[in-house]
């Protein structure tokens, strides 16, 4: 408390006080005491109790969402653990990667499909763009749960260009 007595500006503030006369000081006390309240009523009061009017309209409807969120994750995460894909045959495998291989750009003998004896799909690519190769493997996945088995991927001579080597497998068996 000595800090903020010894305050030059509180001091002059002091000073000031004790020069106006009793009914001066007064007045401005009754001032301030009138004043203050509604200030307060004004500032703090009234738009909190405008913003807790509105809070209590929006509340409501927000919990309810909530809760109807809820119970649809709840559902999603029932239907996820049930989910069985579709169990493809080699030949139909084959046929939709090559489609997709197509859409991409991808052809032979750059890249090449082979069907398998176990109906996987063996792929062989001499230089294909890493991140293209990763986004048309989560694409398979995400699709048609078409998954990796098995792959080897090295540096192409050409940068951000991969060889890969390996199989593709329908989702279910895994």
């Amino acid at each position: 408390m000595k800090i903020f007595f010894d305050n030059p500006h509180v001091l002059k503030l002091a000073a000031r006080w004790r020069a106006l006369s009793a009914s001066e000081q007064r007045t401005l006390t009754w001032g301030a005491a009138i004043l203050l309240p509604a200030l307060i009523y004004l500032l703090l009061w009234q738009p909190a109790s405008t913003a807790l009017g509105k809070l209590h309209k929006t509340l409501p409807p927000l919990r309810a969402q909530l809760a109807q969120m809820k119970i649809q994750s709840d559902e999603v995460q029932t239907l996820r653990q049930h989910a069985q894909p579709a169990v493809l045959d080699g030949a139909s495998m084959k046929k939709i990667v090559q489609n997709a291989a197509t859409q991409e750009g991808w052809a032979a003998p750059a890249f090449m499909l082979e069907l398998t004896e176990q109906n996987d799909v063996r792929i062989i690519a001499e230089s294909i763009p890493f991140p293209r190769l990763l986004n048309f493997l989560r694409e398979l996945d995400a699709t048609h749960h078409i998954r990796v088995g098995t792959i080897s991927v090295s540096p192409s001579s050409a940068p951000g260009l991969v060889k890969i080597s390996g199989t593709l497998t329908s989702g279910a068996e895994q």
